[in-house]
């Protein structure tokens, strides 16, 4: 009787570890990327990346947020259309761009609120495998604020 019961222990354990299935967290979805401008001031970092949603959003009216240029914070809603999830998996993501500028600093936070994908709406901690693919999209992002910065020549 106490090896049946310790066997039905073990098995249950067993089957339990295999059923759990670990999902990401929201801080996990999260992409940050820190850029740097030394001498360049907060001002003119805040009117550039203003500037940059503008152009690259659907509309800077509509989609920003927060506009706090004493504070340095810029909140801004964003959409990323036919997004490749990997294979033949393509969607679109709903994000949340948050800027927080400083004299020479701005750190971007971008953090993907829901996916929809094959006509189904998921809260993105549920896809954590398709993260790969707006990340990557991302990082574009990232590097297209970065060269919008950087080729100006009002510094």
């Amino acid at each position: 009787m106490k090896k049946t019961i310790l066997i039905f222990i073990i098995l249950s354990l067993f089957f339990l570890g295999c059923a759990t299935q670990q999902q990401a967290t929201s801080e996990e979805m999260n992409h940050t990327f820190i850029l740097n401008y030394p001498g360049v001031s907060k001002n003119v970092l805040f009117e550039k990346t203003i500037k940059w949603i503008g152009i690259n959003f659907r509309s800077a009216k509509a989609t920003i947020d927060v506009k706090d240029k004493e504070a340095g914070s810029i909140i801004a809603k964003g959409f990323l259309d036919n997004v490749d999830y990997g294979g033949l998996i393509n969607g679109n993501c709903f994000f949340t761009l948050m800027a927080d500028i400083k004299e020479g600093k701005e750190r971007l936070i971008f953090v993907p609120n829901s996916i929809r994908m094959m006509d189904v709406e998921q809260s993105f901690s549920d896809a954590s495998n398709m993260h790969r693919g707006v990340q990557k999209e991302f990082i574009k992002m990232e590097t297209s604020l970065d060269n919008f910065i950087k080729e100006k020549d009002e510094f």
